[in-house]
């Protein structure tokens, strides 16, 4: 039953999450104030986590062929200026173009206490099995590690797998990264383990060409794989854009959630999406066993940005035709999103 909206308001306005005023929840739409209020008070949040939390300012950078790019550059500038001084000598012109350097590479870091953020928004669980992690090698990964510790958010990664108990109910979540056909081996082997200590298995992958809407081939028979031994609910992130659901073997697949607040540039897709799937759970009183009577799938489309540019402020699509596109492409009826 949906909630009275102003008793919602008066709530929230009396006690508003940390980082918020009343006049915040004041200004806020009907559908931001419900959303807001269903993700504060859902069972468990998951997120994916590009970004390495330290204080620690001496971290050196991975390198990301920034060396090797840097060097191949400053060859092409000598060779051009070789070129331009000789022209200038014997009265010709440069028959080459000027070089440009095109390399780039993101290295995503901030202070150990904004990890904060991420429980206070209602998140229970963050991946770090993502190409991101090691930004700043080992030291900042066992600071991102000690800092959600600290936060008091779990962590989960190859190798690492997440339990979490609803009334008895056991849930796996199972990490890793998926690059190349055959990628999904590794996490087969945590996904037996989790089938063996829980009742239902959720798999969060990293993974898939960037900046396509179309799943590649790979990657739907390595999440197949995955649904074959055991995993019961398949989600995906990296392309940056969001790439269509499907349902193999009665098994929702979300094959990329796309970005949410997302730091990389001033113009990313502008579209994405909270996927909420809420379970109804029987118990059999004789054995105590359980069974997953029914599950209720809410897409929620969002904007990545509410800006000119990116502000870092996503927020729900309030605009019906909007968010009617987005569920459309989510559902295999559109190319786009948008």
């Amino acid at each position: 039953m949906k909630p009275d909206i102003e008793e919602l308001r008066r709530k929230y306005m009396d006690n508003p999450p940390e980082g918020m005023t009343s006049m915040d929840i004041r200004r806020m739409s009907e559908d931001e104030l419900l959303d807001m209020d269903y993700f504060l008070n859902d069972d468990i949040t998951i997120a994916n986590c590009e970004n390495v939390f330290s204080d620690n300012d001496n971290l050196a950078k991975t390198d990301k062929g920034e060396a090797a790019a840097l060097e191949q550059y400053n060859n092409a500038v000598a060779e051009y200026n070789s070129a331009v001084a000789l022209a200038q000598q014997s009265g010709t012109t440069v028959s080459m173009e000027k070089p440009e350097y095109t390399f780039r590479a993101f290295w995503f870091r901030s202070h150990a206490a904004t990890a904060k953020l991420l429980p206070e928004n209602g998140v229970d669980i963050v991946s770090i099995d993502n190409n991101h992690t090691y930004d700043f090698g080992t030291d900042g990964n066992m600071d991102t590690r000690a800092a959600l510790d600290v936060a008091g958010v779990d962590w989960g990664k190859d190798g690492k797998i997440v339990y979490k108990e609803i009334n008895g109910f056991k849930i796996a979540f199972v990490f890793g990264s998926m690059y190349s056909a055959g990628a999904e081996q590794a996490m087969l082997v945590d996904l037996e383990e989790a089938n063996a200590n829980s009742d239902y298995q959720v798999v969060y992958f990293h993974g898939g060409e960037e900046k396509v809407h179309a799943y590649e081939d790979w990657k739907q028979a390595s999440c197949h794989n995955l649904v074959d031994h055991g995993a019961d609910l398949v989600i995906g992130s990296h392309p940056h854009v969001l790439q269509p659901m499907e349902t193999y073997n009665g098994v929702n697949i979300v094959y990329s959630l796309g970005n949410f607040i997302f730091g990389g540039n001033n113009y990313p897709e502008n579209r994405t999406l909270i996927y909420n799937q809420t379970l109804t759970i029987t118990q059999d009183a004789a054995t105590g066993g359980f069974t997953v009577a029914n599950t209720d799938i809410t897409l929620i489309p969002c904007y990545v940005y509410t800006g000119e540019s990116n502000n870092y402020q996503p927020a729900v699509i309030e605009n019906e035709t909007d968010k009617q596109l987005v569920i459309d492409f989510m559902q295999g009826k559109r190319e786009l999103p948008y």
